[in-house]
């Protein structure tokens, strides 16, 4: 198993190991379908009330809406393998973070990218906040090392 989750709503359960992905009812334990596309591996999901996003190892982020199938939407533009995802407080953005230890910060609404840097390689997990005293959206990247970037300017702050 690389990867599970839970949906917003708690109604649906995500798996996803070797290539293969699926959703469970959690209460009964059957399998109400498969997530197609979704490269060789997912290495993460994060899930929201438009779904759930799924980070592959082929650099994409697909997002599958219900019981799955088809993503309703891929987002393409990392060149190594997503290992981190994070879902904004307001679900409006969803952070992603690859292996070569690239950040990028989606857009759902226009289905595009709106901010991108290099944080730290070999990142393990990204975690979504806001700053509560400015009130600009950060992504905080914890692993090996930690530290707060700004989506907004992208760069890392003195310690």
């Amino acid at each position: 198993m690389l990867a599970a989750t839970f949906s917003a709503d708690g109604s649906r359960i995500f798996t996803a190991a070797r290539g293969a992905g699926h959703v469970w009812h959690p209460e009964k334990a059957n399998k109400r379908g498969d997530l197609e596309e979704l490269g060789d591996d997912v290495r993460q999901f994060a899930a929201g009330p438009f779904g759930v996003a799924a980070g592959c190892s082929d650099g994409a982020v697909r997002i599958y809406q219900g019981d799955g199938k088809l993503p309703w939407l891929t987002l393409t533009g990392h060149h190594d393998a997503v290992q981190s995802l994070a879902v904004a407080p307001r679900s409006e953005w969803i952070a992603s973070g690859s292996a070569d230890g690239e950040v990028i910060i989606w857009s759902l609404d226009c289905a595009t990218w709106l901010t991108r840097f290099t944080a730290v390689p070999n990142q393990q997990s990204l975690a979504y906040a806001k700053i509560a005293l400015i009130g600009f959206p950060s992504a905080a990247c914890t692993g090996r090392a930690s530290a707060v970037w700004s989506s907004v300017c992208g760069s890392m702050p003195s310690a």
